[in-house]
C-alpha cells in the first residue's frame, strides 16, 4: 500500500493538497476526507510508544493503555460533517481491533489499585473500597484499574504498523484501493516517526503565509490556537523557528521521500506546482475534478479581510517567513 501524509501547521492548507490528491488522482481517503490522528494526539500510538520504551515505568505504560482505550472509544463516538450531513467517522470495530492491538502490545496484565489511581478517588470512595476490602477479602477491586507490561520495542512497532493497516483497510469503501493519504497522522516536529508506522510512505509538508493562516484561524475561530496578535505572532515565530530546526536533523535516507509545498505557490503557479506533487508521488492525474479556484479563493482572502494594521503588524514581526 502507498500511502501519503499531509503535514502542516494548521489552517496551512494541507486540505487544499489533501482534497488535490483524492479528486484528481487514485489516491482515497479512509476518513472521509477528515484528519488522522490517532498516531499523533496526546493519547495516540506515539504516546504508547513513548511510555512504553521512553519514560517507562509499570505505572506509565499502564496509565498510557487507559488513556488510549479512552480514546478511541471517544473515536468510535466522533461525529464529524460529510457532505453537510453528521456521521461517525470510524467503524465501532475499532473498538475490537484495539482490544487485539492491546493484547499484542502487552506480555502480562493484572488488576491493581495504584496510588496514582487511588488519590485520583474522592473520600467516599477511597472508604467504600476499603469497607468492601475488609467485608469481602479482597485485596483489589477488578473494576478499578488494569496494570500492563509492554512488549519488545521492535514488537510494538511491528503490531503497531499492523494495527494502522487494519483500521485503514476497515475504513476503505473501496478495499482493494492501494494508493491512501492521510491528513495530519503526524506533526511538523515528528515526522521523521512516519518511516516506523508506514512501509511504502511518502510526506508533504505544506506550508503557508503567516498572515494567510492567521486569518483563517481568526475567521474560522481555531479553538487550540492563541486569537490575540501579539501572542499569535510570537506563538507562529517558535513553532516555525523549531520546524526548520527538525527540519535540519533530516537523515538523508528519508529526504528523497519528503517534499515542501507552499500553499500560495500551488494556488498562483498550479500547473507547476501540481506536477511537482505528481512527480514527486510517480503517479498520473487521473482527471479535473479538484477546483483550484476555491482555493486562489482562500488563498487570498487574508488581503481583504485583515486590517491594515494586523497586515503590517504580521510583516514587520514575521517578515522572513512571508510568501507573498
Amino acid at each position: 500500500m502507498k500511502t501519503v501524509i499531509t503535514i502542516g501547521t494548521g489552517n496551512s492548507g494541507c486540505g487544499a493538497i489533501h482534497d488535490f490528491l483524492i479528486k484528481s488522482t487514485k489516491y482515497k481517503s479512509p476518513f472521509n476526507s477528515h484528519e488522522f490522528r490517532m498516531i499523533n494526539d496526546p493519547d495516540g500510538i506515539l504516546n504508547l510508544y513513548f511510555n512504553f520504551y521512553k519514560n517507562c515505568s509499570i505505572n506509565n505504560s499502564s496509565n498510557a493503555i487507559m488513556r488510549f482505550k479512552n480514546y478511541i472509544s471517544d473515536l468510535v463516538n466522533l461525529e464529524m460533517k460529510v457532505e453537510n450531513k453528521s456521521i461517525k467517522i470510524y467503524d465501532k470495530k475499532l473498538l475490537s481491533l484495539t482490544n487485539e492491538y492491546i493484547k499484542n502490545i502487552t506480555t502480562i496484565n493484572y488488576n491493581a489499585y495504584p496510588q496514582f489511581i487511588a488519590i485520583k478517588k474522592n473520600f467516599f470512595k477511597r472508604k467504600f473500597f476499603n469497607l468492601k476490602k475488609k467485608v469481602f477479602k479482597i485485596e483489589n477491586d477488578p473494576n478499578l484499574f488494569k496494570m500492563y507490561l509492554p512488549v519488545k520495542e521492535n514488537i510494538f512497532l511491528r503490531e503497531s504498523k499492523k494495527f494502522i493497516l487494519k483500521i485503514i483497510k476497515l475504513q476503505l469503501k473501496n478495499k482493494k484501493s492501494n494508493f491512501i493519504v492521510l491528513d495530519q497522522a503526524f506533526s511538523m516536529y515528528n515526522f521523521i516517526n512516519i518511516f516506523s508506522y508506514f512501509d511504502n510512505v511518502k510526506v508533504i509538508l505544506v506550508t503557508r503565509d503567516p498572515r494567510g493562516i492567521y486569518n483563517s484561524m481568526k475567521t474560522r475561530k481555531s479553538g487550540a490556537y492563541p486569537h490575540n496578535l501579539k501572542v499569535w505572532t510570537e506563538w507562529y515565530n517558535q513553532i516555525i523557528q523549531k520546524f526548520n530546526d527538525y527540519k535540519k536533523k533530516i537523515p538523508k535516507k528519508y529526504k528523497k521521500n519528503i517534499i515542501e509545498i507552499k500553499f500560495e505557490n500551488f494556488c498562483s503557479d498550479y500547473e507547476i506546482e501540481q506536477k511537482k506533487i505528481l512527480n514527486f508521488l510517480n503517479i498520473k492525474k487521473m482527471n479535473n475534478n479538484f477546483d483550484i479556484d476555491k482555493s486562489r479563493f482562500n488563498s487570498l482572502k487574508a488581503k481583504k479581510q485583515l486590517s491594515e494594521f494586523e497586515k503590517k503588524y504580521i510583516k514587520k514581526r514575521l517578515s522572513k517567513y512571508l510568501q507573498w
